[in-house]
């Protein structure tokens, strides 16, 4: 009887909906994601693309240039 360990692919982590808190502040928005913050956000927008998952997009400040990231999180169903 062999021993040898097949490879395997790495499990997908099933994960929960994300915590998602943005505030206005003067001139930039306060955001957190599960608690994480997210420092010098100019501005975001949230759409919903077509497979459900919401987008969101935050443009953030980096060394005096503006440039814009895109997170995904699936979107709640409310009843």
């Amino acid at each position: 009887m062999s021993n040898s360990k097949r490879p395997h692919a790495p499990k997908e982590e099933k994960r929960g909906a994300q915590e998602i808190q943005l505030s206005h502040l003067d001139n930039r928005f306060s955001c957190q994601i599960d608690g994480t913050v997210i420092q010098n956000v100019k501005d975001y927008s949230l759409v919903q693309s077509s497979n459900g998952k919401a987008l969101l997009n935050l443009t953030i400040e980096i060394s005096a240039e503006v440039v814009s990231t895109t997170i995904q999180a699936q979107m709640q169903q409310h009843l």
